[in-house]
């Protein structure tokens, strides 16, 4: 594997993903927003009624999203989400929520699993749970403030409409952004063309949290 850090010195761990991604597939960063102000990210904790981590602030400063819709994703194809496209995913979420009966969410819940088994809750939908990314099919990582009894605070986590084995993809932010750069500079990371466009392929699959749901995931 090739040395996923930029130099010795301390940089925040989306500034190193960027850089890892760099090294192998720059066009891709250009896709990428310049940052939000302070007042942005406050706007969007108090109508989610969240406070953010502080490394997910790191991250809005920095890019807040990407300048349009790309058939490939920022995030090995999952696309980092504006914060307004977060608010408004997370509103939307709610909303589905508020439509199903209580016993149509038991029902669902039922079928809800979590890896490792105690971290997450097997909730269809929590208001805890920020969706930083997509796939443009309704499934996310995000953000995880409310987890289970064996979770942590801050976890990293998929969800959405085809995760009912939802897994913890990282300890935290920063972790997540480590592990990412793990997978960029591994040899499971492939640049494909796809219908004209240039498209990550991770170990033979197209789709990020398929990959990691791999057992041979890095």
């Amino acid at each position: 594997m090739e040395d996923i850090f930029m130099t010795t010195e301390t940089y925040g761990m989306w500034d190193q993903y960027k850089w890892q991604l760099s090294t192998k597939f720059p066009a891709l960063l250009e896709q990428l927003a310049p940052g939000a102000d302070e007042e942005a990210i406050q706007r969007a904790e108090a109508e989610m009624g969240i406070s953010f981590p502080e490394s997910l602030k790191n991250v809005y400063r920095k890019n807040n999203g990407e300048k349009d819709s790309f058939i490939c994703g920022v995030l090995l194809g999952f696309s980092l989400y504006s914060l307004d496209q977060m608010v408004q995913a997370w509103k939307d979420w709610q909303a589905v929520k508020k439509s199903f009966s209580e016993e149509d969410l038991k029902d669902m819940e039922e079928f809800s699993t979590s890896v490792p088994e105690g971290h997450i809750k097997k909730d269809y939908i929590n208001a805890k749970w920020i969706p930083i990314c997509d796939d443009a099919g309704g499934n996310h990582i995000g953000v995880d403030l409310d987890p289970d009894t064996e979770g942590k605070v801050g976890q990293i986590i998929t969800f959405g409409r085809d995760e009912q084995e939802k897994i913890v993809v990282a300890e935290d932010l920063d972790a997540f952004f480590l592990r990412m750069c793990g997978i960029v500079a591994s040899n499971h990371f492939a640049i494909e063309d796809y219908e004209g466009n240039k498209v990550i392929i991770l170990n033979d699959h197209a789709h990020l949290i398929d990959y990691l749901k791999d057992e041979e995931a890095v």
